[in-house]
């Protein structure tokens, strides 16, 4: 039990509501007091008969937006990758809590979800911006359920906006052999390179360093990814998922497209003598690119190369796993290449090159069907 004092005429009320079944942890619930002292040591008074009794405690007089900062604190912050986490912070602090954050928790509506999408859309703000923000709402009203501090989730009947799918842009074998051809002697060149040959995303390629190469068994460990963070800089953060976290095969090619960036300080054996902690693709300074001036180089190369305007650096991973698909490399291999989460997600992301194997599939048929050494005529015809 404890009653803290947060502002002038306001008091937070916290009482010990047992273990959580599931993760064995121990919950609090807290509710929000206005008034004296006195007041709040009778609010929990009230609090502990009520969970004496067996009746969820379901404190009524937290306020939306101060919960969303305790959502923050205490499960954002230690649950998501810094990144979305300063992402949450955004649309908490931005977005929710100004047309929100004065209703109590309980109040929180169906109709106050479909209020944010409206006002986001009245900003400007884009399609897919709105349903992040959706996202973030839903997640948080999620986790006040699981806490017991409302009884069911308002942004659950609400259905996030859709977005409409974004273009991909991808090159077929000769425009990709064009465009490598073109970007020799660009800076941007080793990462266009190795984005088609294993694959790997703009922040990814960033965070290589040499350690990562078994040259002897010829393999990339992707294992991290550069990000910038608000206030923090530059950091070196593990890939998303334990998916994205990845070991490559390296061609020959690639090998030897490596070994003639390895400086002569970096050995190019199993085990390294040493700390080796040299980026692969690092800035004449030696510290490592960011994944903002990837973008924008990459983005005055294709401006030269006469690429369309839509066609990002990412669609380099994109073209990487519709030419493997479109050679004929198991959907399951290009999956794991990718650091997809499932092999789902790349037969969806990649549906435009399931026409064309069908067709080969159809024609792989009659070749079985035929395997007698007939041609598919009649004797008669013969």
């Amino acid at each position: 039990m404890s009653i803290q004092k947060r502002a002038p005429g306001r008091y937070e009320v916290s009482v010990d509501d047992g273990f959580d079944e599931k993760t064995g942890k121990r919950r609090r619930k807290w509710m929000s007091v206005p008034g004296t002292k006195k007041e709040a040591e009778k609010a929990e008074r009230e609090l502990l008969s009520q969970r004496d009794r067996g009746i969820a405690l379901v404190p009524t007089g937290v306020l939306f937006g101060e919960y969303l900062e305790r959502w923050l604190t205490e499960y954002a912050e230690s649950n998501v990758a810094p990144s979305t986490f300063c992402r949450y912070q955004i649309v908490v602090r931005k977005h929710l809590v100004p047309h929100l954050g004065h209703l109590r928790l309980d109040q929180i509506q169906p109709i106050h979800v479909q209020t944010i999408h409206r006002v986001c859309r009245a900003e400007g703000l884009a399609q897919s911006t709105v349903r992040q923000h959706h996202r973030v709402l839903s997640k948080a009203l999620k986790l006040a359920v699981q806490w017991r501090l409302i009884q069911s989730n308002p942004a659950a009947s609400i259905s996030a906006p859709r977005v409409p799918r974004h273009e991909m842009h991808v090159l077929d074998g000769a425009e990709t052999k064009a465009l490598l051809q073109f970007a020799l002697g660009d800076p941007m060149y080793p990462f266009a390179y190795l984005a088609i040959q294993t694959g790997s995303r703009n922040g990814e390629l960033c965070g290589l360093r040499w350690s990562d190469i078994d040259w002897s068994g010829g393999r990339l460990s992707i294992r991290r990814t550069a990000q910038r963070l608000p206030g923090q800089g530059l950091q070196m953060r593990p890939t998303k998922t334990h998916r994205s976290s990845r070991s490559v095969s390296l061609s020959p090619d690639s090998l030897a497209f490596l070994k003639e960036l390895l400086p002569e300080t970096e050995p190019a054996s199993e085990q390294p003598a040493g700390p080796n902690l040299g980026y692969v693709l690092p800035q004449p300074t030696g510290a490592p690119y960011e994944p903002g001036q990837v973008t924008k180089g990459f983005r005055r190369l294709k401006k030269k190369a006469g690429l369309p305007d839509g066609f990002r650096f990412h669609d380099l991973r994109h073209t990487a796993a519709t030419l493997l698909m479109s050679a004929g490399v198991h959907p399951k291999v290009v999956s794991e290449r990718m650091g997809h989460a499932t092999v789902s997600i790349t037969l969806d992301t990649y549906s435009h090159v399931l026409p064309s194997l069908q067709d080969e599939a159809a024609l792989a048929m009659d070749d079985i069907l035929r395997a007698d050494g007939t041609d598919g005529t009649d004797a008669e015809d013969r």
